[in-house]
């Protein structure tokens, strides 16, 4: 086992080569603070950093710390020093080589490229590598389909190791390492050609260059060779001449400092940290909070935090919503800030070191994390196992859906954990409730950001008294869609059935401008639920499910710079439409809704291309193919089924389980759509069939329509004949002073106390818009006083609004359902019995109060 390097300020240096540098992780002269985060640089910034140093550039300097006798830590460089090690094919800080390779294309830019040397990066999640002339750009469907052609049959881009690729974009790609390989060995260009020639790649690659050139062998080994020598030279030169500076910060001096306090002393890295990352690839906040906390937690925590975090949180989004749930723990908390899921670096440095509470912190995310009080499970295993789809628990959540939850929408994923830890939520797999609660989520998911599709803070600050207040099984409810609502903040949204609801649309003409969306939600107000919906694919995700747990393997979606092993793939070819003439506006219209989409593996989308709905689910339809291709397909095809058993035992069935895993009904497997411009009727009926299954599947698994609010009670309801609207007593009261909207306040009968000395009105205001009632306090309840000798002297009123003629209270409904009210009376009157009136006054208010409500409410039924 390689020890430590131990490095004193007399031997440190100030420059390093790219060797030394590339060889940091193995020899461990360099390691990485506890604060550090992970590699996070995109493959364009590993090309454009080797385009750089190739071309000689300065790459500006490492920051490090340097205590007495201990190694040097990186502090800032991390990002530029594994893309060094990732282009000498050496290991990395954080094991990232499994997941990337690079190459260089000996091909030069084209002229209008700004760059001199095309460095190609390849990773896991791509191996067919990225755009060669827009390096920030992903290859099309169609580009990876083609690319796969050239791989090897046995090259699945899910299981196969990266030796089995290469840049698909590129002219002429040859791996970085053998130059840089020849290099540290003075080798020459024909013994790098000679290694080159026994690379697996090798003749296909020089084969593939060499179609587009009419040169002879002879010329052509030429070429190759004035190629490599370019390469080379430059390569060689960066080998040995690129330095990089060093810049030390010196901790030992703080500590000897006796003007600096030792826990000042003990932050100069973790400050020095949150400054450098100001620039260059910046830190959101919570990735700095993460490791603003990992400098002071123990290294045995932060490893048990990364583990229990895996397949449902970044650790740093697992550390914000832990600390909102911490703040609703906390005694000395105000929890001002509580429900947003932003906390300023600033804020969280404070807490966890000013306020000195990075242990308390810490005990309590191991509690989260250990400690088995949740059906035998930790908190974060409970969570994973009511959302995760299983074998068990059919109509939960595919892989894609619950991983990104804590990343869309950490306020929802907040809100779950708090229900369960704070109010003891439990779900039975695939029960009414659990259902529920996975419908509930995904429609807040999906639709809870209202028309701005900002976040979903908005909608967690509407439905919070109830996630405070209510049961399991009142929670998980229309009740909290009613509070959801308020403000449109989630979207209205329609029954599945009915004259109005979603499956109405399957009775529309199929006409030559037909705008499904459109046509729904004209005379609705569901244009904006349509119209998102007809659109978000995470619903193909939901009902692909099966097929798609049963494909890919959780590990396969741990990609570094993406979480998609599959394609998009139209279902019907998007280059019958795309800049076709003669096109009808209905199929324009419907055509890039979900209704034409699936996720369709990269190792199947291979195998059918651009093939019609037909050919795709008939692959063996003697009408399409004829010997010997017929036989070709068969042979595929039985590979395929050879190496995927679970998924199709008989390859005579596999017709319908084609149609089965792509969520799609018989009529696509009848449909030959390649004379679209003529027969365009056919497929437009069949996405749209498709877009209505897609969600009545969600309907129906996840119980939409139980969730739709039913307004059975108004605040109209708790008069009794004994309110009036305030302007009616413009004559005996000042409405002046009494300082509210006339249009919206009742006032009830006058309340005749002290025998005739003292009189006083309750009121309440009544708003038009039922749902601005459930907003946090959006009722007023109060007292007024003619003579206001009384209730200027009322002084235990606590949050209430006193003033010399009136006391007002603000109360919060929940929901506009009788228990709702039946809560909103007592409350009410708990507040009355509270203020500090004089017995006679107290009693007669309370009285007026009861005979003011009608007997449905009456305070015996709460």
């Amino acid at each position: 086992m390689v020890k430590d390097i131990q490095v004193t300020k007399d031997n440190r240096k100030n420059v390093f080569s790219l060797p030394e540098i590339a060889a940091w992780s193995e020899n461990r002269k360099v390691s990485l603070p506890t604060i550090q985060r992970g590699f996070v640089w995109k493959p364009f910034q590993i090309e454009n950093l080797w385009d750089s140093i190739l071309r000689g550039y300065p790459l500006g300097a490492f920051v490090m710390t340097s205590n007495e006798n201990q190694p040097l830590e990186l502090l800032d460089g991390q990002q530029r020093s594994t893309a060094i090690s990732l282009g000498f094919g050496n290991d990395t800080f954080r094991h990232s080589l499994v997941n990337y390779r690079v190459f260089i294309d000996l091909e030069k830019p084209d002229l209008n490229d700004s760059r001199k040397f095309i460095v190609r990066v390849i990773t896991r999640s791509h191996p067919w590598g990225y755009s060669r002339q827009n390096n920030t750009a992903t290859l099309s469907a169609e580009a990876i389909r083609n690319a796969m052609q050239h791989y090897d049959e046995d090259a699945d881009p899910l299981t196969s190791d990266l030796e089995k690729f290469f840049p698909a974009d590129a002219k002429f790609p040859v791996p970085l390492s053998f130059f840089i390989n020849a290099a540290s060995s003075n080798e020459n260009i024909v013994g790098i050609y000679t290694k080159l020639s026994k690379w697996q790649h090798w003749d296909k690659i020089r084969s593939k260059w060499a179609e587009n050139q009419n040169l002879s062998e002879e010329v052509q080994y030429k070429s190759v060779l004035e190629k490599l020598e370019v390469v080379f030279r430059a390569v060689k030169r960066a080998y040995e001449i690129q330095k990089i500076p060093a810049l030390y910060l010196d901790l030992d001096e703080f500590a000897e400092d006796n003007t600096v306090p030792n826990d000042e002393a003990a932050d100069e890295i973790e400050t020095m940290f949150v400054r450098l990352n100001a620039g260059g690839t910046p830190l959101t906040g919570e990735e700095l909070n993460y490791s603003i906390l990992k400098a002071h937690i123990s290294s045995d925590a932060q490893e048990k935090i990364e583990e229990a975090c895996k397949s449902l949180f970044r650790p740093a989004r697992f550390i914000t919503i832990a600390y909102r749930l911490f703040q609703h723990e906390d005694k000395d908390s105000t929890k001002s800030d509580a429900l947003t899921m932003r906390i300023q670096a600033k804020q969280f440095q404070r807490t966890i070191v000013k306020e000195k509470k990075a242990k308390e912190f810490q005990d309590f995310l191991l509690r989260i994390i250990e400690d088995k009080n949740y059906s035998g499970k930790t908190l974060l295993e409970y969570v994973l196992e009511v959302l995760r789809y299983e074998s068990n628990q059919t109509y939960a959540l595919p892989y894609l859906l619950y991983s990104k939850l804590s990343d869309v929408a950490p306020e929802l994923m907040f809100l779950l954990l708090y229900r369960i830890k704070n109010k003891k939520d439990t779900f039975t797999a695939d029960t009414r409730e659990h259902r529920r609660m996975l419908g509930l989520v995904t429609l807040l998911l999906w639709f809870g950001r209202g028309t701005n599709l900002r976040d979903h803070s908005k909608v967690l600050l509407n439905i919070w008294p109830s996630a405070e207040t209510e049961s399991s099984s009142v929670f998980w409810g229309s009740k909290t869609i009613q509070r959801a609502q308020i403000n449109d903040v989630l979207l209205p949204f329609p029954y599945l059935s009915g004259e109005q609801g979603i499956k109405s649309i399957l009775n529309y003409n199929v006409t030559e401008n037909l705008d499904i969306i459109q046509k729904f939600g004209a005379s609705r107000n569901y244009i904006h639920f349509i119209a998102r919906a007809f659109h978000n694919k995470d619903l193909l995700l939901y009902v692909q499910r099966h097929f798609l747990e049963q494909f890919f393997k959780t590990g396969q979606y741990h990609l570094e710079d993406t979480n998609l092993p599959f394609d998009w793939d139209h279902i019907s070819a998007n280059n019958l439409v795309r800049n076709k003439q003669r096109i009808q506006q209905a199929v324009k219209n419907c055509y890039q809704t979900i209704g034409n989409f699936r996720a369709w593996p990269f190792a199947l989308n291979r195998m059918d291309s651009d093939n019609t709905p037909a050919r795709k689910f008939r692959p063996f339809d003697k009408a399409y193919y004829g010997e010997p291709r017929l036989s070709h397909e068969r042979i595929k095809w039985e590979k395929f089924a050879n190496k995927n058993k679970h998924l199709v035992e008989d390859i005579n069935k596999l017709n319908e389980k084609l149609l089965e895993w792509s969520f799609c009904g018989d009529g696509w497997a009848k449909c030959d759509d390649s004379k679209l411009a003529e027969k365009w009727r056919p497929i437009v009926g069949l996405i749209r069939a498709r877009n209505v299954a897609i969600l009545e599947e969600w309907y129906d698994k996840l119980m939409i329509d139980e969730l739709l609010p039913v307004n059975k009670v108004s605040i109209d309801n708790l008069r009794k004949g004994k309110w009036s609207d305030v302007a009616a007593k413009g004559a005996v009261i000042d409405l002046t002073e009494f300082n509210v909207e006339n249009e919206t306040n009742w006032l009830s009968a006058k309340i005749d106390t002290a025998k005739g000395k003292v009189y006083f009105y309750l009121y309440y205001e009544k708003s038009e818009n039922p749902a601005n009632l459930l907003k946090k306090g959006g009722v007023k309840f109060g007292i007024y006083d003619m003579q206001g000798d009384v209730i200027k002297e009322v002084t235990n009123s606590e949050n209430s609004y006193l003033d010399k003629s009136w006391i007002q209270q603000s109360f919060t409904l929940i929901s506009h359902d009788e228990s709702s009210y039946c809560d909103l009376v007592s409350q009410i009157r708990i507040w009355l019995q509270e203020l500090d009136f004089p017995n006679e006054i107290q009693s007669a208010l309370s009285e007026a109060f009861d005979k003011s409500i009608s007997s449905k409410f009456n305070i015996k039924k709460v």
